[in-house]
């Protein structure tokens, strides 16, 4: 059997410059929202603000912290067997 070599970041985010996608994203959407209400002057120092806040959030914790959250709200399932998350005891 050939060993072969599994890149260490196969299952990371998408990057945007030194940003992964998830943080740049909600800039994005108050951008979009400032481009339509022609009030982008007073939207971008807060998305800019939030974004700095959440990426310095995402750093000072574990990775899939974000995906831990969304479990635990219910927001997503767990896996196959576990579908909700908010369950704290399950009996089959």
């Amino acid at each position: 059997m050939e060993e072969v070599a599994i890149p260490n970041y196969v299952d990371r985010p998408v990057q945007f410059f030194f940003w992964e996608i998830d943080e740049v994203a909600p800039l994005f959407l108050l951008m979009g929202v400032g481009i339509l209400t022609d009030s982008m002057t007073y939207l971008m120092p807060p998305a800019l603000f939030f974004t700095w806040r959440f990426s310095r959030f995402k750093l000072a914790h574990l990775n899939g912290l974000l995906m831990h959250m969304a479990y635990s709200a219910g927001l997503l399932d767990l896996n196959k067997r576990f579908p909700y998350g908010t369950i704290k005891e399950y009996h089959e």
